[in-house]
Order: C-alpha cells, then sequence, then structure tokens
C-alpha cells in the first residue's frame, strides 16, 4: 500500500455535544469540555512564539462552538503516505501558525466566536490543499 485517502473530523456535531455522554473521550475531566453552554473544545494549541507580542510570547487557542454560525467541527480529506510500518501524516504548522498568530491580535482564543472560526478556517486550509 503506498498512499491511502482517508477521511476525519476535528470536533464535534451538536447532537452529540448536548447528549451529555461524559465518559469515555467524552469525559469532562480530560480537559476538553468548557459548560453545559459552550460545549467541547474541539482543538487545542498552546505555546510560545517571538510572533506574540505579550509578556512571555505565549499563545493559547481553545477552539470550538457546536452551533450556529461560530460550529467549529470541520471534516478533512487526505492522504496518508505509508513509507514504513504505520501510516503517517505529515502536517506542516508555520503558515498556519503564522497565519493565527498574526491574524489574533490577543494571542487568547478559549470561547466558541468569531475569532475561533477564523482560527477553525485556517486548519480546515491546511489539511485540504
Amino acid at each position: 500500500m503506498k498512499n491511502n485517502q482517508f477521511e476525519f473530523a476535528i470536533g464535534l456535531d451538536s447532537l452529540t455535544t448536548m447528549s451529555t455522554q461524559f465518559s469515555g473521550a467524552l469525559d469532562p475531566a480530560l480537559g476538553m469540555y468548557w459548560a453545559w453552554n459552550t460545549g467541547y473544545i474541539h482543538f487545542k494549541l498552546e505555546g510560545k512564539s517571538n510572533l506574540c507580542n505579550t509578556a512571555k510570547n505565549e499563545f493559547l487557542f481553545h477552539i470550538g462552538g457546536y452551533s450556529g454560525k461560530f460550529q467549529t467541527q470541520r471534516w478533512f480529506k487526505s492522504t496518508l503516505s505509508n513509507d514504513s510500518k504505520f501510516p503517517i501524516l505529515n502536517v506542516e504548522l508555520s503558515d498556519f501558525l503564522k497565519d493565527i498568530l498574526i491574524l489574533n491580535k490577543n494571542h487568547n482564543v478559549m470561547i466558541p466566536g468569531k475569532e475561533a472560526l477564523d482560527i477553525s478556517n485556517s486548519l480546515f486550509k491546511l489539511f485540504n490543499k
């Protein structure tokens, strides 16, 4: 097997979010749940960059949102290379990081909204080239 097309999602739909299952991967103790009215975090990215004008050059993005125009779940299609025993998905994050660190002046997104939606859209472009 040389290459494989595959599809995956980052995030949850509104039905799954509202089911209040709270077990397994959806257990709030795993740190990916905000609250009943905001749902789950779909994607976390935390770190430091000289592009951040914060005191310690830190950024913190917890991206999510399950309803209305700020829904951030995205489905991706990509090709998985299989050069070794295990399939590998290589993703170059540098352009993605530059885009979101420059576009988001506060370098801290912690709730659903327009900024979370913009980052989710940038993430979508990363996998769907």
